[in-house]
């Protein structure tokens, strides 16, 4: 078997040198442009962690300040279902309901799963009370309900839960009672 001759290409030890040079050059310039914009993303998640901790600790005791914080974060991160939610219950508490109705139902979509979180069904079913919307809410409640998440019922989840439920069934029971009068 004759393999074919190849012709006399042979590099230099020069051009040997000014090759692995070169490529030395660029993973250099190359390590030096990832380390930077590693450095720059760490610093932007710095920052937004940042706000999003002041926020959290501001979102009980003044939800007026948090509500500036959450929506500046939810520019850049516009699906973060956290970020919704904790914006719903802001808004909720500062008696914005539609509005914070708009963000549940937004962090719902961004984490379907949300539907079986009996604080999150808890809070959307307040909200949708608080809209009057109590056939929606009752809804939802009987979502949160004890028997629905078994062994991972909050004891006083679960109290604020039939609370409510009691709340709609009187409201709803005057309505009808009003209506036949």
């Amino acid at each position: 078997m004759n393999f074919p001759q190849s012709s006399n290409r042979h590099i230099s030890a020069k051009g040997r040198t000014t090759l692995v040079s070169a490529l030395l050059v660029g993973v250099l310039v190359v390590f030096t442009i990832t380390l930077h914009l590693g450095q720059q993303q760490d610093s932007v998640f710095l920052n937004d962690n940042n706000l999003f901790q002041t926020a959290l600790s501001v979102q009980t005791q003044d939800p007026t300040q948090a509500e500036p914080l959450l929506r500046q974060l939810l520019v850049t991160h516009t699906d973060s279902y956290l970020l919704l939610w904790d914006l719903a219950d802001v808004l909720a508490a500062e008696h914005k309901y539609a509005e914070a109705a708009q963000y549940y139902t937004l962090a719902r979509h961004a984490r379907p799963i949300l539907v079986s979180d009996q604080q999150y069904l808890l809070s959307y079913a307040t909200t949708l009370f608080n809209l009057g919307e109590l056939k929606l809410a009752q809804q939802y409640l009987s979502h949160a309900g004890p028997n629905v998440f078994s062994s991972n019922d909050n004891p006083q989840l679960t109290q604020q839960v039939n609370t409510l439920q009691l709340q709609i069934d009187k409201t709803l029971a005057s309505s009808i009672g009003g209506a036949k009068r």
